[in-house]
C-alpha cells in the first residue's frame, strides 16, 4: 500500500487496485504489470521503484531466512544472544553478491550506448532494477534489447540462479549455484566435501547441487535448440538472433518471463516448447527427476558392478 503516493495521478481512479496488484507481484515475483509496458511509465522513479525491489527481494530470500532473523530480533530484546543459521547467511552473502555485482555490470555496460546519456540518477536506478529484477521477477523499466550482448549474457547468468531455497522465486537457487562454484574452485576426486566459514559442506548435499544445476543446463540446451528449430525461419530472415533464442529459454526455465522481443513473434510449437519449459522450472528440475528415468532404477538395493573409462 506504500505504493499508493507513487501511483496516484490526476484523473487515474484505479491507482489504489494498481498498488495492491503490483504489491502482489512483486512479492510473489510474478512480474505482471496493469500497464502493458511494464514498469516504464516509472523509470525514474526512485519511490516506486525502491519500493517494488524491496518487495522483489523479500519475496526472493525465503521464508526459513525471515523465520531466522525474527528468532534473532527477539533474542535481542531480550538480551540474549542468537546465531543466523549456515543456510540464511549463504542466502544472505549470495544475495548482496549477486545484486552488487549485476549492477556494477549492467551499469558499466551503459558505456557508448544511448543509455549513457540519460541522467545519471536515472542510469543507476535502471542498473539496479535491472539486478533485481532479473532475480526472477520480471519486471522491467526498459526494454531488454536496449542492453548491449555482453550485458545480456551477464544477465543470463543471474536468470538461471534466481532467488533463493523456499521461496517464491525460480531458478536453480543460490545456495545451489554457490555450494556448486564452492565445488568447481575447492573440490576434486579425492575431496569430496567443501568448506566455508568454517563449516563443513556434506557430499550429499554437493551432489544434490551439481545434479540441478547440470539437469538445469541439460534442459536449457533441449529447450534452445528446439526453440531454434521451430522459429527458424525468424533466425533465417534476421528478425531474430540467436541470444534472443537462449534469452527466452532461460527466462522461462527460471520464470522470470522478461523477453528479447522473441514472446510476440512465438509459433505455436514455439509457445508449446516455452510452455513445456517453464513448467520444468517451475516444478523443480530435482523434483521431476525423483522415481524418472533420470535416477535410473527403482530398486536402490540394486548394485552394478563398476567399470573405468578415461575421461577429461
Amino acid at each position: 500500500m506504500l505504493l499508493i503516493p507513487g501511483l496516484y495521478k490526476a484523473g487515474n481512479q484505479h491507482f489504489i487496485f494498481n498498488s495492491i496488484f503490483l504489491s502482489i507481484s512483486a512479492f510473489c515475483n510474478a512480474g505482471f504489470s496493469p500497464s502493458p509496458d511494464s514498469l516504464s511509465g516509472f523509470s525514474g522513479n526512485w519511490y516506486v521503484l525502491s519500493i517494488i525491489m524491496g518487495l522483489i527481494i523479500l519475496g526472493g530470500i525465503g521464508f526459513v531466512v525471515f523465520t531466522n532473523i525474527a528468532q534473532k530480533i527477539q533474542f535481542a530484546k531480550k538480551g540474549q544472544i542468537f546465531y543466523l543459521s549456515f543456510h540464511v547467511k549463504i542466502v544472505l552473502i549470495s544475495t548482496v553478491v549477486l545484486i552488487v555485482s549485476g549492477f556494477v555490470f549492467t551499469f558499466i555496460s551503459f558505456y557508448k550506448t544511448s543509455l549513457w546519456k540519460i541522467p545519471l540518477s536515472k542510469r543507476i536506478l535502471t542498473a539496479l532494477f535491472e539486478s533485481v529484477t532479473l532475480r526472477t521477477a520480471g519486471f522491467e523499466t526498459i526494454p531488454q534489447t536496449s542492453f548491449t550482448s555482453s550485458a545480456s549474457l551477464f544477465h543470463l547468468i543471474l536468470m538461471f540462479i534466481g532467488g533463493s531455497p523456499g521461496s517464491i522465486a525460480g531458478g536453480v537457487k543460490t545456495t545451489t549455484a554457490f555450494i556448486t562454484l564452492l565445488y568447481l574452485l575447492d573440490g576434486n576426486e579425492q575431496h569430496t566435501t567443501v568448506s566455508f566459514a568454517n563449516r563443513r559442506i556434506p557430499s550429499t548435499i554437493i551432489n544434490k547441487s551439481i545434479t540441478i544445476v547440470s539437469r538445469s543446463v541439460l534442459i536449457l540446451l533441449i529447450s534452445a535448440i528446439l526453440l531454434s528449430h521451430a522459429e527458424n525461419q525468424l533466425i533465417s530472415n534476421g528478425t531474430i538472433s540467436l541470444i534472443d533464442i537462449i534469452y527466452e529459454s532461460v527466462s522461462a526455465l527460471a520464470t522470470v518471463g522478461l523477453s528479447r522481443g522473441l514472446t510476440p513473434q512465438l509459433s505455436f510449437l514455439g509457445k508449446l516448447i516455452i510452455i513445456i519449459t517453464m513448467y520444468i522450472g517451475r516444478t523443480g528440475i530435482y523434483a521431476m527427476s525423483i522415481k524418472s528415468g533420470f535416477t535410473g532404477s527403482d530398486n536402490e538395493d540394486l548394485i552394478y558392478p563398476e567399470e573405468s573409462l578415461l575421461v577429461g
